[in-house]
C-alpha cells in the first residue's frame, strides 16, 4: 500500500505539471499583453477647471498638460451645471424667468431656456442643441440667443444639455485627446443623443472615448445603442470601475472590444471616507498597477481648501505621473481589447478540467485511503473526461466557471493537507504546499486569461465557493480519519472546553473583521492604510492579510503543537485556520485583471512573511507565555 501511495503521489505531480504545460500558451499570451499594454494616462475633468485658483493670466490647460495630464474629460453639462456657470457665458433657467419680450416670441411660454451670450460660439452651440433637442426653438435678441427646450427645468436639472464647446475647440485644435461624457437623456430621445454625438465626432476629431455619466446610462432603455455607436465611429467606451450607473454594464458589453478601463473618485466619497491626498494618489497608482486601469481621472482635493490652488493640484499630478513613469507605465493611448488565439482557450480549457479531476481524485484517495492515480486505466478515463469537459466548456461557459470554482476549492484543501502532512519536516511541507498553489493557480489563471475576464466583462463567480469549500473538505477528512480525536457526535454531545471556546471565538472574530474590512479601504483607519501603502512600496506587492496574519502563522503554531502532541482537542481549529492562507493565495490567481507577476510576488510575500511572523509569535509564546500561564495556574 505504501508503494502504491508513493507512486500515486508521483503521478499526481506529473499530471499537475502536464496541466500547467497545456495552460502555458494562454499564460504566455497574457504576459505578453500585460507588458505590451502597460500604459496609464492621467485625465482632468473639465468640470473642475473653474474651481482651481490660478495666477492671473496663467493658461490652465498648458499648466495641466505640463504637469502630466494627458487627456481631458468633457462632461455634457446639465441644467444645474449651466445654472452654476460651468460653461462661460451660458446659463439655463426656467422659461418663466426670461424677459417677457423673449418669452412671447416662443411658440409656447414654458420649458427650460438655455441662454447663449457668446456671439462667436452661439452658432456652434445652437447646432449642437438642435440635434440634442429637435423640438427646441431659438430666439435671438441682440447678440444673445435664447434656446427653449420643451421640458421643465426640474426634468432637465440632472439631464444632459450642452458641453463646453469652447474648451473642446481649443483642446481639439491642439490635438489633445478628449473623453466625452454624455449625461442621461431625459429631455431627448436616443436618436437625438446619437445625432448630437455624431456632431461632436465630426467637429472634434480628438474625441477618443465616450464615458456616460449620471445615475442612469445614456440612451436608456436602449442601452446597447451607444455601444454600437462607439464601434461604428472607431471610439472607445469607458468601463468605469465600481460604477453604480444603471445600464452601464450593457453599454460596455455592446461596445466590446472597444473598451477601456477608467478609475475616478468623486467628491462625496472623499469627504465621506476622509481620504487624505497621499492615500488618494496611492489608490490611483494601485488602480494602474494591480487592475491595469488605463485612464485615471484625478480630481482636485476637496479636503485641502475651499478654493484649491492650481499649483497644488499640479504638484499632485506630477507626483503621480512620476511614480507611474518610474514603474514603467508609458503614455500611449489605449487600443481596443485584443483577441486571444482560439487554440489557447482549447488547451487551457482541457488543463482546467485535468486539474479539477486530478484534485478530486486525490481527495478521494485521501478520504478512502486508496490509490487511483497509479492505475493506468483510471488515468485514461481521467484524460478522456477532461478532454470532453474541456471542449464542452468552450461552448458552455458555466462548465468553465464551475470547474474553476471547484478546482480552486480542492486546490486550497490539497495544499493545506499537504503542508500539514509534512509536519515532521515543516519547512519542506510549507514549501511544497506553496509550490502546489502556484502551479494549480497558474492553471486556473490560464483558462481565464482571455480578454473578457481580464477586462471584467465576465466575472469569476466561484470566489466564495473557493473560500468555503476547503474548510468543509478539511473538516470532513479530519473527522473521518480521526485527526481530531473525537467524532462530530462526540463533539456536539459533550460540554465545550474553555480553550476551544476562546480559540474558536478568536478565529471567528478575526474572520468577521477580515470580512468587514474586505475591499480596498472598507472600515480601515488612515494609519493602517498608510502602513499598507508603505508595505507596498517596500515589498512591491502587499501580502493579503488572511495569509500573513492568520493562515501561515496558524500553520507554524500547528506544527509546534503536532510535533509535541499538545492540545489535541484544539488543533483542529488551527487546521481550519490554515486553509485561510492557501484559499487566499489561490483566490489571488482568480483576480484575472491583476498582472501575473504581481500575483506571484504577492503570494510569495504572504508566504515568507506569514511563516516568519508565526515563528516569532511562537518563540514569544513559548519563552514568555508558557511561564506566565504556569504561574497564573499555580495561583488559581
Amino acid at each position: 500500500m505504501m508503494a502504491k501511495t508513493k507512486n500515486s503521489a508521483t503521478v499526481f505531480v506529473y499530471c499537475l505539471f502536464a496541466a500547467l504545460a497545456l495552460a502555458m500558451p494562454s499564460l504566455l499570451w497574457r504576459l505578453f499583453q500585460e507588458r505590451a499594454n502597460r500604459s496609464a494616462l492621467l485625465v482632468f475633468d473639465l468640470m473642475e477647471l473653474h474651481s482651481l485658483t490660478a495666477e492671473e493670466g496663467q493658461n490652465r490647460f498648458a499648466a495641466l498638460m505640463e504637469a502630466g495630464i494627458s487627456a481631458f474629460m468633457v462632461p455634457e453639462c446639465t441644467a444645474e451645471d449651466l445654472g452654476k456657470g460651468a460653461v462661460d457665458q451660458v446659463t439655463a433657467i426656467p422659461a418663466a424667468d426670461v424677459p417677457d419680450s423673449v418669452l412671447k416670441s416662443f411658440s409656447y411660454p414654458s420649458g427650460t431656456v438655455v441662454i447663449l451670450k457668446d456671439p462667436a460660439l452661439a452658432e456652434l452651440q445652437q447646432e449642437y442643441l438642435k440635434r440634442r433637442f429637435k423640438s427646441g426653438e431659438s430666439v435671438a435678441e441682440g447678440q444673445t440667443v435664447y434656446f427653449r427646450i420643451p421640458r421643465s427645468y426640474v426634468q432637465l436639472e440632472k439631464a444632459g444639455i450642452l458641453p463646453d464647446l469652447r474648451s473642446m475647440q481649443y483642446l481639439s485644435a491642439a490635438g489633445v485627446p478628449l473623453v466625452f461624457a454624455p449625461s442621461p437623456s431625459v429631455g431627448s430621445s436616443s436618436g437625438e443623443l446619437e445625432e448630437s454625438l455624431t456632431f461632436v465626432c465630426d467637429n472634434f476629431s480628438s474625441v477618443k472615448v465616450l464615458c456616460p455619466i449620471g445615475e442612469i446610462a445614456a440612451t436608456y432603455p436602449d442601452t446597447e445603442r451607444l455601444g454600437s455607436f462607439v464601434k461604428e465611429h472607431g471610439l472607445l467606451m469607458a468601463q468605469v470601475e465600481f460604477s453604480r450607473q444603471y445600464g452601464a454594464a450593457r453599454q460596455v458589453a455592446a461596445a466590446w472590444p472597444n473598451v477601456v478601463s477608467l478609475h475616478a473618485v468623486d467628491r462625496e466619497e472623499v469627504l465621506k471616507r476622509d481620504i487624505i491626498r497621499p492615500i488618494m494618489l496611492n489608490r490611483f497608482y494601485r488602480a494602474a498597477e494591480e487592475r491595469e486601469v488605463r485612464l485615471l481621472v484625478l480630481r482636485a482635493d476637496p479636503l485641502r481648501a475651499v478654493a484649491p490652488q492650481l499649483a497644488e493640484y499640479c504638484e499632485d499630478v506630477k507626483a503621480l505621473r512620476a511614480r507611474l513613469d518610474e514603474n514603467g507605465f508609458n503614455r500611449l493611448w489605449p487600443a481596443p481589447a485584443p483577441s486571444s488565439p482560439w487554440i489557447n482557450s482549447f488547451f487551457s480549457a482541457i488543463a482546467l478540467q485535468v486539474l479539477f479531476l486530478l484534485l478530486l481524485a486525490r481527495y478521494v484517495e485521501r478520504y478512502f485511503e486508496m490509490s487511483l492515480l497509479s492505475r493506468k486505466r483510471f488515468l485514461g478515463v481521467l484524460a478522456a473526461t477532461a478532454v470532453v469537459l474541456g471542449v464542452c466548456s468552450l461552448y458552455a461557459g458555466i462548465l468553465s466557471r464551475l470547474g474553476g470554482a471547484f478546482a480552486a476549492g480542492f486546490l486550497a484543501a490539497e495544499a493545506s493537507l499537504l503542508a500539514m502532512d509534512r509536519w515532521k519536516v515543516p519547512l519542506r511541507g510549507a514549501a511544497e504546499a506553496f509550490l502546489l498553489v502556484l502551479v494549480g493557480g497558474l492553471v486556473i489563471a490560464g483558462r481565464f486569461s482571455v480578454p473578457l475576464y481580464m477586462y471584467r466583462l465576465s466575472t469569476f463567480s466561484g470566489v466564495k465557493l473557493s473560500l468555503l469549500l476547503p474548510l468543509l473538505l478539511i473538516l470532513l477528512i479530519d473527522v473521518h480519519k480521526r485527526e481530531h480525536p473525537e467524532s462530530l457526535p462526540e463533539i456536539f454531545t459533550r460540554p465545550p472546553l474553555w480553550g476551544e471556546i476562546v480559540l474558536a471565538g478568536t478565529l471567528l472574530l478575526a474572520a468577521a473583521v477580515m470580512l468587514l474590512r474586505s475591499g480596498n479601504y472598507g472600515l480601515v483607519g488612515t494609519s493602517e492604510i498608510m502602513f499598507r501603502d508603505w508595505l507596498e512600496k517596500i515589498l512591491g506587492a502587499r501580502p493579503r492579510t488572511k495569509e500573513f496574519l492568520i493562515g501561515y502563522p496558524a500553520l507554524v503554531v500547528w506544527y509546534y503543537l503536532k510535533r509535541r502532541e499538545m492540545w489535541a482537542h484544539w488543533r483542529e481549529i488551527l487546521r481550519l485556520a490554515v486553509t485561510l492562507a492557501f484559499s487566499s493565495a489561490v483566490n489571488s490567481f482568480c483576480h484575472f485583471h491583476t498582472p501575473l507577476p504581481l500575483t506571484l510576488l504577492r503570494g510569495f510575500n504572504g508566504w515568507w512573511i506569514g511563516l516568519l511572523l508565526g515563528s516569532l509569535a511562537l518563540v514569544v509564546g513559548v519563552r514568555m507565555g508558557r511561564p506566565l500561564f504556569r504561574r497564573l495556574r499555580s495561583l488559581l
